[in-house]
């Protein structure tokens, strides 16, 4: 499950003599508000080598936990049977998770008896930690040591720094650490 935003905006269809990107939910309904988000549904075998897209959607930006539990009943109603839910770690994801009833000490959630796992996309948790220590906790100094990249910690800066994450002007970088595997190292 992943989705894209969009702009908001409403276009006419001469072919289909209709004006489309309402929030548009397939069998489900469709409302008058201008949609921001194309939301797919893809399956994906566990032993096979298969996936396919199922469904897509045009939303308002929310996912709706009884939208999804319909389409897993569907999915299921074809004898397909859906161990878990792999998607980012978007808020509006993570909420939909705790509607379904999913926590990090039980995290799965059943429909007609089935139990179905709530998984955070590994690849989007990676990028967001780096995200995170690149905004928080690291500065680059890579143009400073010839095409090499290091980082340095806050922790070892002077606390005026520490406390704004902020690299003045007129900062001396004191300790300065690799971060790369040892057999990188020269």
């Amino acid at each position: 499950m992943d989705e894209i935003y969009l702009k908001k905006g409403f276009a006419f269809n001469p072919s289909s003599n209709d004006v489309t990107s309402y929030v548009d939910h397939g069998e489900h309904g469709r409302k008058p508000n201008a949609a921001n988000h194309a939301l797919v549904y893809m399956i994906r075998s566990i032993y096979g080598d298969w996936k396919m897209p199922v469904a897509y959607y045009f939303t308002g930006g929310d996912t709706k936990a009884p939208e999804l539990t319909c389409m897993i009943k569907e999915l299921h109603s074809t004898g397909l049977r859906i161990r878990a839910l792999v998607c980012d770690a978007a808020n509006n994801n993570i909420s939909m998770f705790r509607r379904l009833g999913s926590t990090l000490q039980m995290p799965y959630f059943e429909v007609d008896g089935q139990r179905i796992y709530t998984i955070v996309d590994p690849p989007h948790l990676l990028n967001a930690v780096r995200n995170t220590l690149l905004k928080y906790i690291f500065f680059s100094t890579a143009r400073r040591l010839s095409g090499r990249t290091f980082w340095t910690s806050p922790k070892r800066m002077p606390p005026l720094q520490r406390s704004s994450h902020q690299l003045t002007s007129n900062s001396r970088l004191t300790t300065i650490r690799c971060v790369c595997a040892p057999q990188c190292r020269r």
